[in-house]
């Protein structure tokens, strides 16, 4: 998808092959990794899968938001936006790998998973808003 167009246009389909794999082998040792940590959690199976489901679909509604501002937005920062957008949900979803660096000893949860969604989506959306660009787009186009 990004390699070809960007990378090498003129790779052949062997190469493109052997390219795909290591985006295959990085998100299968990302999710490995997440198993691990959620197979120490004490939650309930319906629980951890909408935790789980938080962290990579957290986001979308977020990048959504900022699609349906204008056609013509140009987002600097959406790669450190959706990574951004990930650790508030982290501490609040695992506040347990605080515990060292503060001295607490939280165990569970800050909030449920339902409110995870939103956090996320919000963390995603606002850094990318500039209040005053905001503004002038919607005027532009007489969005009000």
């Amino acid at each position: 998808m990004f390699y070809k167009p960007f990378v090498r246009p003129q790779a052949d389909e062997a190469q493109l092959l052997r390219v795909s794999r290591w985006p295959v082998i990085f998100w299968g040792a990302i999710f490995a990794a997440m198993a691990w940590q959620f197979s120490a959690s004490s939650l309930d199976l319906v629980t951890l899968a909408y935790s789980m489901n938080t962290y990579t679909l957290g986001p979308m509604p977020g990048l959504f938001g900022l699609s349906m501002i204008n056609d013509r937005y140009r987002v600097t920062g959406i790669g450190t936006s959706v990574m951004a957008s990930i650790a508030p949900v982290i501490v609040i979803n695992e506040p347990w790998m605080l515990n060292p660096l503060f001295g607490t000893r939280w165990e569970n949860p800050l909030l449920s998973w339902p409110w995870l969604f939103p956090i996320d989506t919000l963390t995603c959306f606002l850094p990318e808003i500039h209040p005053g660009q905001a503004v002038e787009l919607c005027i532009a186009q007489r969005k009000f």
